[in-house]
């Protein structure tokens, strides 16, 4: 049983430091590997790589077995999947997702002790990132609605 969970906390000490490294092509693989699928990190992998299919696959598996206090962080790859999927733009979805997700993370925001830690990290980092999709979703609509000058 020992050896059970040291071979546990080794992985999960390489998976982690893969993301530090930003090594997310060998997690997209390892992820994918036969008998070791992980959706999750299937999903945080292929958005980076970027694979848009593999990653709308895998937020399908998501989705279903997902706990609600991470329901923030599935609209959030929602919202990838919206901006960035060639085939699948659905551009007018945007601020929806994101007023969603910002939502959500208040409402689990509001679920944590008061005393900011370690577990309060994940949604300070949800705040920067739907703050910068804010932006880039209004510059993306504005090169797209505003009519470029005639001469």
């Amino acid at each position: 049983m020992d050896i059970c969970k040291s071979k546990l906390k080794i992985l999960l000490s390489t998976i982690r430091c893969s993301k530090e490294l930003n090594q997310w092509d060998h997690l997209l693989e390892y992820a994918n590997s036969k008998g070791n699928t992980n959706p999750h990190l299937v999903l945080e992998s292929a958005w980076r790589v970027p694979n848009w299919a593999l990653m709308k696959d895998a937020l399908s598996q998501v989705e279903l077995s997902c706990p609600k206090e991470m329901a923030w962080k599935v609209n959030l790859y929602r919202g990838y999947i919206a901006i960035c999927h060639p085939d699948d733009h659905h551009l007018n979805m945007i601020e929806r997702l994101v007023e969603l997700s910002s939502n959500l993370a208040i409402k689990e925001w509001r679920r944590l002790p008061h005393i900011v830690t370690h577990i309060h990290v994940p949604l300070l980092q949800l705040s920067v990132t739907l703050l910068s999709r804010s932006i880039g979703v209004f510059l993306i609509l504005s090169t797209i609605y505003i009519a470029p000058p005639t001469d």
